[in-house]
């Protein structure tokens, strides 16, 4: 039996999410990745509606701003674990874990 597709989208257009495959839809799975590289300073995601997720390769600090512009660090964040969060950036400065990816 094949499973039935999601038919639940958010308010959020497929065009507002430029250059990415598919519809941006929050509450589905990620349709793209984007490596999140502090070697050079903060990193701010390149999309208009940030992005729905972060992998955390490295156990560490996550210091990041969500989308409504409010700063928070997540502390001693574990290897492996996939933050369900909603942000626009992540700070280098407060941020010790590493091989982190942006799900979007």
């Amino acid at each position: 039996m094949q499973p039935k597709p999601n038919t639940q989208h958010s308010s959020y257009e497929s065009g507002s999410h430029a250059g990415r495959a598919g519809d941006f839809n929050l509450l589905g799975p990620a349709v793209s990745v984007e490596v999140v590289d502090l070697s050079k300073g903060d990193c701010v995601i390149q999309t208009s509606l940030g992005a729905k997720g972060l992998y955390v390769g490295k156990t560490g600090n996550v210091s990041i701003s969500m989308v409504d512009g409010i700063d928070v660090v997540f502390e001693s964040v574990q290897a492996g674990t996939i933050l369900p969060i909603q942000f626009q950036l992540v700070y280098a400065d407060g941020t010790t874990a590493s091989a982190l990816v942006a799900l979007i």
